[in-house]
């Protein structure tokens, strides 16, 4: 799988024009607020730099990058439900690539959880996908006959979940009541979402407080120690705010969620993609030559194999800006 499988060139190019003109409009008179270091709480950092007017700061304790000053949750929450570029996200890009991710993201996914059931003799608890969009994994999960229950805020993607016959909660998790899970187990799953947080600390309070003794918690985010992030820096795409606006690493994420209260089980970077993240910016001249040598030598002169054994290095010794997560509630 490539990038441009599952985000087109040229509409993703159109989204991110679309993204960087509406925020310059819409959070021109929202509130921001210096914060600390969301993974370790930590009051050194320094200004690493802009995007879209949002500055970028570095944890240099932990190395966490975050939005900072952040805009308040509410104007960001109320940018999601009303957003053109989020429209155009959703109806242009995740439909055209919506096969493809079924195939090659969300197949895989029920995969592990199904292996993960099997593993730690999970068959009586209940999959609770947090922002699971138009439930592709619930769909998935069911051939698997995995029960999932769907938490998605976003009304337009919660009556399609309802039009699939997955039990659906058209709510932000703060607003999900837990008494709805009758006391059992929980599997919660949340992809791609995490970075997304404005406050990921009462996010993830929220839910140790509300799932019982002994259910897990796995999820996958955005590593800020990366390879294609680290080399592209802030040519990187994944800078998006106010879409992005935490990156954690693997040993910042511990910190986190052990303030949480969580158990760590499991942290891998099983990305597939960082390679050719990159090899597509040197390919339109996004990053140059001069400061990038021999990065612009290994797309040139390279062979596919010497690529494909890079990736999985950097998969395997942690260095893939795809993070999964594994968490227990001891």
């Amino acid at each position: 799988m490539k990038e441009t499988d599952i985000r087109p060139k040229k509409l993703y190019s159109e989204f991110l024009g679309l993204l960087e003109k509406e925020v310059s409009v819409r959070f021109r008179q929202v509130k921001f607020k210096k914060i600390d270091c969301p993974a370790c709480n930590s009051t050194y950092y320094e200004r690493v730099f802009k995007k879209f007017g949002f500055i970028y700061c570095e944890c240099l304790k932990c190395r966490t990058i975050f939005v900072n000053p952040a805009p308040e949750d509410a104007a960001v929450k109320e940018y999601y439900r009303n957003s053109l570029a989020i429209k155009f996200l959703s109806e242009k890009i995740y439909k055209t690539t919506a096969n493809i991710r079924k195939t090659k993201i969300f197949r895989p996914r029920a995969e592990v959880i199904s292996n993960l059931i099997r593993k730690y003799g999970l068959s009586n608890y209940t999959v609770l996908d947090i922002g699971g969009g138009a439930g592709f994994l619930a769909q998935e999960l069911s051939k698997f006959n995995i029960e999932c229950q769907v938490i998605e805020p976003s009304t337009e993607l919660a009556e399609i979940c309802l039009s699939k016959h997955i039990k659906t909660h058209n709510v932000f998790l703060e607003e999900f009541d837990f008494k709805l899970l009758r006391n059992r187990g929980v599997i919660a799953t949340s992809f791609e979402l995490v970075e997304h947080l404005g406050n990921p600390f009462t996010f993830f309070k929220q839910l140790f407080k509300g799932v019982k003794k002994g259910s897990f918690l796995f999820f996958t985010t955005l590593s800020s120690t990366g390879f294609d992030i680290r080399v592209l820096w802030d040519k990187s795409s994944a800078f998006i705010p106010p879409l992005h606006l935490v990156f954690f690493n693997p040993e910042s994420i511990k910190i986190f969620l052990k303030r949480i209260g969580f158990e760590i089980v499991n942290i891998s970077t099983p990305g597939k993609l960082d390679w050719n993240i990159v090899e597509e910016k040197i390919r339109d001249k996004v990053i140059s030559s001069k400061s990038d040598r021999f990065w612009h030598f290994l797309a040139q002169e390279g062979s596919e194999k010497t690529k494909e054994e890079l990736q999985q290095w950097i998969s395997k010794n942690g260095f893939s800006s795809h993070m999964m997560i594994l968490a227990r509630k001891p």
